[in-house]
Parts: C-alpha cells; structure tokens; sequence
C-alpha cells in the first residue's frame, strides 16, 4: 500500500500538470473542454477526465479539492464528493 506522504506527493504533481494544461489551452483552444488527469494520487492511474474550462477554474479557485475519475471513489482523508458530472467527480481532499 502506498503511504500518505506519497500519495499526497502524486496528487501535487497530476495537478501541476493538469495547471500546465490549463496554461496552454488559454493560448488554443476555445471553449472546448480538455482532457485533464485524474487527481487520485496513484501513481499507476493513466485516466484522463474531459472536463470544460470553467469548470477546472472553478475546481483549482477551491483549495482543496481534487478532480477523480468517476470510477473511483475517494478514500476516508478524500470523504466529501462536492458534484458528480459525467466522467469525474469533484471531491474536498483533506490528505
């Protein structure tokens, strides 16, 4: 099983590069969504997520909440799913 810290390692990594995607759609793209990572923390999850941009603003202006594949529930420090849309859940991370 995979420690916290570590965990909690992952989660801050996929969302720096999930912010990098969100930087260089502001120079492409035009209000379709984009694919971003999962935010689940494992580190052998390859699941990305569609969602629109507004949406992954709104996600990162909340501290502490995560974006998750729909597929898969978030464990006891990651207890409140905030919304369910289709594909993803946004989810209060307390790790």
């Amino acid at each position: 099983m995979e420690s916290p810290d570590r965990s909690a390692a992952n989660k801050r990594l996929y969302r720096e590069v999930n912010a990098r995607i969100r930087a260089v759609a502001e120079m492409d793209v035009a209000g379709e969504p984009l694919e971003f990572l999962c935010e689940c923390g494992n580190p052998a999850c390859t699941t990305t997520l569609e969602l629109p941009l507004a949406v992954f603003d709104e996600l990162t202006g909340a501290p502490g909440r995560i974006i998750l594949s729909s597929e898969h529930r978030p464990s006891i420090e990651e207890s409140a799913i905030i919304a369910q849309h289709n594909g993803y859940l946004i989810v209060s991370d307390h790790a």
